[in-house]
């Protein structure tokens, strides 16, 4: 039976639209699935290697939605990302194909993913594939098939000019690629047990525009079993950490986490009494979310720092140009902000 509380849960976890579920019938059973182990390993690899944050987007990192299918699961890309300058965009397909498509020639010097491939385009988009996990698919899904076939090109001629074999269309892996298995698989495979937690959080992408309050967010991985993410709200916006921290632990839609350690830091350093901004007025919170019997880690780190007025309207700018959706938008940089200091 469907269910229109599923589908706005489903909307607001995975960021994809209400027509969809309504269409596909998704909604029918709540909560979100988790990944198998193969298709775990692929979605870890793309999340950890993709490095979101690199631009400003449509969408906090520049992931529209995370669309899970019975085969396979569809990172659904924003088009264009810009920097503070609205007239530097960055494409972000292209963006990334070059950080996970794989090349190299030494252990040493391996760019993107040991072992994925270019399975095929089509009208979906670029359907990728992970050798060490026969049953994992990803697919890519924003340009057009002739976009796909073109950056692909573009970044073939770029890799071969440069003298360094292309990876992502050999049918085993290449000596380079176990070259590196050897020297650092041991780390990867180290590394790629928190997959459960990074596929789950994939999954759950849309949460950081739906819940969260910030205007900027960015990750990277640490080395340690643990992905950080760095989130930058504007001053006078409360950073919704409680709500995410629901979010994340709602026993049905969420993951099991607890709270390995918080830090509130909202109540301290206030303004003057005048409510202006001390020039050294800053906070950060932190939360960090584990499973007690799995390994990873997930450090949120909720940052407010004093006001740049010469920087957020820049930053309000490119987030306009890149289309980015107007309520969101007055949720994470108001324009009152902007009206007050002419």
């Amino acid at each position: 039976m469907r269910s229109r509380a599923n589908r706005r849960l489903l909307c607001r976890y995975t960021g994809d639209s209400a027509w969809y579920f309504a269409r596909s019938g998704q909604d029918a059973r709540a909560g979100i699935r988790a990944a198998g182990d193969d298709q775990a390993l692929i979605e870890h690899h793309f999340l950890t290697k993709f490095s979101g944050g690199f631009a400003y987007a449509a969408h906090p990192v520049a992931i529209r939605a995370t669309r899970v299918l019975d085969d396979r699961t569809d990172v659904l890309l924003d088009d264009h990302a810009y920097t503070s300058r609205p007239d530097h965009p960055y494409d972000v397909a292209d963006h990334a194909i070059r950080s996970i498509l794989p090349s190299g020639t030494s252990p040493h010097q391996l760019l993107g993913v040991c072992g994925l491939r270019v399975g095929h385009i089509d009208d979906r988009g670029l359907h990728l594939r992970l050798l060490q996990a026969p049953t994992a698919h990803l697919t890519l899904t924003g340009p057009p098939p002739s976009r796909w076939r073109q950056l692909l090109a573009d970044l073939r001629n770029d890799t071969t000019e440069d003298g360094v074999p292309v990876l992502w269309d050999r049918p085993q892996l290449a000596a380079v690629e176990r070259d590196f298995r050897n020297h650092h698989g041991e780390w990867d495979d180290e590394e790629a047990e928190m997959r459960w937690l990074t596929s789950g959080l994939l999954r759950r992408i849309g949460l950081w525009h739906t819940v969260s309050t910030a205007f900027c967010s960015r990750y990277w991985q640490r080395g340690d079993q643990t992905m950080i993410w760095e989130l930058r709200h504007a001053y006078g916006v409360r950073p919704a950490h409680d709500e995410l921290a629901a979010a994340f632990r709602n026993p049905v839609w969420g993951q099991p986490l607890t709270i390995l350690k918080s830090h509130c830091d909202c109540h301290h350093r206030r303004p003057d009494p005048g409510n202006r901004p001390h020039p050294d007025f800053g906070r950060q919170c932190l939360f960090e979310f584990h499973h007690p019997d799995h390994p990873g880690v997930i450090q949120v780190r909720f940052n407010t720092e004093a006001p740049r007025l010469e920087d957020e309207p820049k930053v309000h700018v490119a987030l306009t140009a890149a289309r980015a959706n107007a309520v969101w938008l007055e949720r994470v940089l108001p324009s009152r902000r902007f009206r007050a200091t002419g």
